[in-house]
């Protein structure tokens, strides 16, 4: 009796763990959708190969504008969707040219992928609050 006692009691213990297993890849499952994607409103500057600046400035209302060495590239409108972030410019009749995001640095850059392949580092302005005081 007493190893049936046993028995039952490890069968419990071991559906008690089971049942807590759910819980915690849901826990996993958050952290990971609480990962910190560029996209938002503000400035992002990357450098290309050849050593010159593209800014590109995202505003509130989702347009953007994009220029290299202080002139103006392109323009139209942003969307987002985690990762994924993709320019529709207003001048073109191509689809959306779509990039592919990672993860930002605590230092608030991050890598970015065009749709070619080509990856680069992009760095994000301060914004007004964040600029130290002179």
């Amino acid at each position: 009796m007493k190893k049936f006692a046993i028995l039952v009691s490890c069968i419990a213990l071991a559906a008690c763990a089971e049942a807590g297993a759910p819980e915690e890849e849901a826990v996993a499952v958050e952290e990971t959708a609480a990962v910190a994607y560029a996209g938002g409103a503000g400035s992002y500057t990357r450098t290309t190969e050849d050593g010159k600046a593209v800014e590109t400035i995202i505003g509130e209302d989702g347009s953007y504008t994009s220029s290299l060495d202080g002139e103006q590239t392109s323009a139209g409108t942003v969307t987002v969707d985690g990762a994924n972030i993709c320019f529709d410019a207003a001048d073109s009749e191509e689809e959306p040219e779509c990039w592919v995001n990672k993860p930002m640095n605590e230092d608030g850059s991050f890598e970015t992928t065009n749709p070619d392949g080509e990856t680069y580092t992009v760095t994000m302005a301060a914004t007004a609050e964040e600029a130290p005081a002179e």
